[in-house]
């Protein structure tokens, strides 16, 4: 289990604490993609967050079930993200189902983020305060034109197993991702010009 720094424990008591973001690591490598890094939100000036000097693009990513259960069988949390652009899509058919690549989360209060996310800096950046996690693909359970969801695994699980190839082909938006689908839409049409440049030329590396 990870050391939590008291720092970061102390930020969690407060009465008013500071915002606190997830960000997202996507490492698909070892299955021969690439690796991307992701942020819900934008920093303090609108662009994207930087955190240990690097950039996280704000991208619709959702995750879920990531609590810790003390006993029981062990969690199987999920990752949604967006699909509106064909990205995923292109990287589930050619990476069978993205199955293996791993996927980190991070934890950090916006208190200590790098002082290049604030226009007047940040004397109480702190590259070391994060909660960190590790993940693994285990598979694609849904896709549509819009998104992708991702079945995830500790990696204690899926040390030394053979992952089935099994295809996640494109099905009907069903009703809980269509609102998904929504918050999506008016977040990317919120997303700066930088942002989906960069976007574009990732989906374009895909495709090429």
């Amino acid at each position: 289990m990870q050391d939590i720094r008291q720092e970061t424990l102390n930020e969690c008591t407060r009465t008013e604490q500071s915002a606190s973001l997830v960000l997202w690591e996507i490492d698909l490598t070892e299955i021969g993609g690439e690796r991307y890094f992701f942020s819900n939100e934008p920093n303090e000036k609108g662009e994207a967050v930087t955190w240990q000097g690097r950039k996280y693009e704000v991208y619709p990513v959702q995750g879920a079930g990531f609590e810790m259960k003390g006993k029981g069988s062990s969690a199987r949390p999920t990752l949604t993200v967006s699909n509106l652009y064909g990205m995923v899509t292109g990287m589930v058919e050619d990476l069978q189902s993205l199955a293996g690549g791993t996927v980190i989360r991070r934890k950090v209060y916006a208190r200590f983020l790098d002082a290049v996310n604030f226009t007047n800096g940040n004397s109480e950046a702190d590259p070391e305060q994060e909660v960190i996690s590790y993940w693994r693909i285990e598979q694609c359970s849904d896709l549509t034109a819009v998104t992708a969801t991702f079945v995830l695994a500790s990696p204690a699980e899926t040390d030394g197993a053979v992952f089935p190839d099994v295809p996640c082909w494109p099905t009907p938006v069903p009703g809980p991702i269509a609102v998904m689908s929504a918050v999506i839409t008016v977040r990317l049409s919120r997303m700066n010009m930088t942002s989906r440049r960069l976007i574009s030329r990732r989906i374009n590396a895909v495709n090429a």
